[in-house]
């Protein structure tokens, strides 16, 4: 199950040598930006500061907290969640 999130950040093209884009996964570093939606099982994640990552035009962009970020949505993605967490989310999300 994947959990679509929506972010704010802006996109500057940078030029590039010509193959470098095909050589390296993301063609340019990670751009700041805000998450622009509540995520369920996250208080207060609205307005969080992210780093937004862009690869080339066809991919969806990675979000993902600062390092220096302790907010738990932060923490969760640092070091992963366990089953009961991951049950949570879904319970939250998804009732039955």
């Amino acid at each position: 199950m994947g959990l679509g999130v929506l972010g704010r950040g802006q996109r500057i093209h940078r030029p590039h040598p010509l193959g470098t884009q095909r050589r390296r996964r993301f063609s340019s570093p990670p751009e700041p930006g805000t998450l622009a939606c509540e995520i369920p099982g996250y208080p207060d994640s609205l307005g969080l500061p992210l780093r937004v990552q862009f690869g080339p035009g066809h991919q969806r962009p990675f979000f993902y907290c600062a390092e220096e970020q302790s907010h738990p949505l932060a923490t969760d993605q640092r070091h992963g969640i366990d089953e009961a967490k991951y049950h949570a989310i879904v319970d939250t999300v998804m009732p039955q």
